[in-house]
């Protein structure tokens, strides 16, 4: 079997069957990647959608949510891939339909479903997208191919963590041969508004992409994180040494925590001041603080929580900016972005299941969530952001706390709340329990929920290790 391209494994498509699935950008993708390689042709393609009736889940039918709504995920692919645009005819082919209800048999009823697609085609025009569905129907899928010996269909897989995508043939033995393609399945159209729509979810799109537009006070920002990152570095300091970086530490951490308290403001800026000036790092911007303080004024005990989504988006664009020097793999960075259903099931008195702080998006169709802590989080907040980032997104959805701590003070935390309680009373642990006990809240709610936590430092090789296999700047 000769290797291929995607663009040549799409060219030549004109049956592509594809299982009802959660996660539907698996299947949106290679055939958006069809039209944008086949926009000078005008053939008509034929999509054959394999999917379950809701006899399936009769006692789930009075649910807001069901675990296999396949009639929604269909409606939720067919949404985003008007035919106008795509020029294709749609068959759905329901699998239970064919169930003999004396004798249940699941692999006959799959078997004489397949059996409905037993079209003749020349190399490569017909391609079975086994990324989604259930195993069962998957098996059926390959076992028919191999009976009816269809030599020239293709099926394809694409893998999550890689990126890449697979695909495979018969052989001369009727045995299959499975190949990777030459290059990633990056779709560098995809945006996060289909990507939520995928899902069954949508938010309000005049939302500014931070990898596109600058953040509005971004060279404030960026001093306040350059004297983050100097605080960290004992290098920077005038003294050079362990105790004199970790007052620094402590100090910086404890004067923007501050700024949740009411009438700090000037105070705040006021330490800023001196923290630099110690530091070596030029505060000429001091004005342009007030003003960010003063812009935070109504919101009284949240200021510094404001402050700390800023510093991070900026944090993450520099990471992406780096990362992304050679592929674009990141494609929107966004902030504030309200999610609900496409379809309102709550009814008028609920207008959004809820606010994600920072959303990144990739061109493979996954999503990081952000959820940035300064202060105390419950841990059905941090529950509730892993449903939804998994609900949005699927499997593609990774859910991250982002905590002002330093990557080195996270295990001095983590020693913290499951250490030997006799050494309760050391110094860091002290200034823990003082300072930052709303913060330590929100790291045993992540905790309980199963969230990653990083800090602000560890955001570009947090970045690096999710998408390793995909990108190919390692630094």
């Amino acid at each position: 079997m000769s290797d291929k391209t995607i663009k040549e494994i799409f060219e030549n498509m004109r049956y592509y069957i594809i299982c009802s699935t959660l996660n539907q950008v698996v299947n949106y993708i290679p055939l958006d990647l069809h039209r944008q390689g086949t926009k000078e042709k005008s053939e008509e393609i034929m999509i054959y959608n394999l999917t379950e009736s809701e006899t399936k889940n009769n006692s789930e039918k009075k649910s807001l949510f069901k675990r296999f709504d396949n009639q929604a995920w269909d409606e939720n692919l067919f949404s985003v891939v008007p035919k106008e645009k795509y020029n294709y005819e749609e068959k759905t082919i329901v699998i239970n339909e064919f169930l003999n209800t004396n004798k249940s048999n699941t692999g006959k009823e799959i078997s004489k479903a397949i059996k409905r697609i037993n079209i003749c085609s020349n190399e490569g025009e017909v391609i079975w997208n086994i990324t989604g569905g259930q195993k069962t129907t998957l098996l059926k899928i390959l076992n028919f191919i191999q009976q009816e010996n269809r030599k020239n269909d293709y099926v394809i897989y694409l893998e999550g963590n890689s990126n890449k995508m697979f695909y495979g043939k018969l052989n001369q033995y009727k045995q299959f041969e499975y190949k990777e393609l030459g290059n990633q399945y990056w779709n560098k159209e995809l945006d996060l508004q289909t990507i939520f729509n995928l899902s069954g979810y949508q938010y309000e799109d005049n939302i500014k992409n931070y990898l596109e537009t600058n953040l509005e006070y971004a060279d404030v920002y960026k001093k306040l994180n350059e004297i983050y990152d100097k605080c960290e570095d004992a290098d920077a300091l005038k003294k050079d040494n362990v105790q004199d970086k970790d007052k620094y530490k402590i100090k910086f951490l404890i004067e923007l925590v501050k700024l949740n308290k009411e009438g700090e403001g000037d105070k705040f800026i006021q330490e800023m001041k001196r923290i630099a000036e110690e530091l070596n790092v030029n505060m000429d911007n001091s004005n342009e603080i007030q003003k960010i303080v003063n812009a935070y004024k109504s919101e009284k005990v949240k200021r510094f929580g404001y402050i700390f989504e800023k510093m991070s988006i900026l944090r993450i664009k520099e990471a992406v900016e780096e990362l992304n020097i050679e592929n674009h793999y990141f494609l929107e960075l966004k902030h504030s972005v309200k999610i609900n259903k496409k379809q309102n099931k709550f009814g008028k008195h609920i207008k959004e299941l809820c606010e994600f702080d920072i959303v990144l998006s990739t061109a493979s169709g996954q999503v990081v969530v952000f959820e940035c802590k300064s202060g105390t989080m419950e841990s059905n907040t941090g529950k509730a952001r892993v449903y939804t980032a998994y609900a949005t997104n699927g499997v593609y959805g990774k859910p991250i706390l982002l905590i002002p701590f330093y990557k080195s003070q996270i295990s001095i935390i983590h020693k913290y709340l499951f250490g030997d309680e006799k050494n309760m009373d050391q110094p860091e642990y002290k200034e823990l329990r003082e300072n930052f006990e709303n913060i330590l809240s929100a790291y045993r709610a992540a905790l309980r929920s199963n969230m990653d936590i990083w800090g602000l430092d560890e955001i570009k090789d947090g970045l690096n290790e999710l998408y390793i296999d995909a990108l190919p700047v390692k630094g």
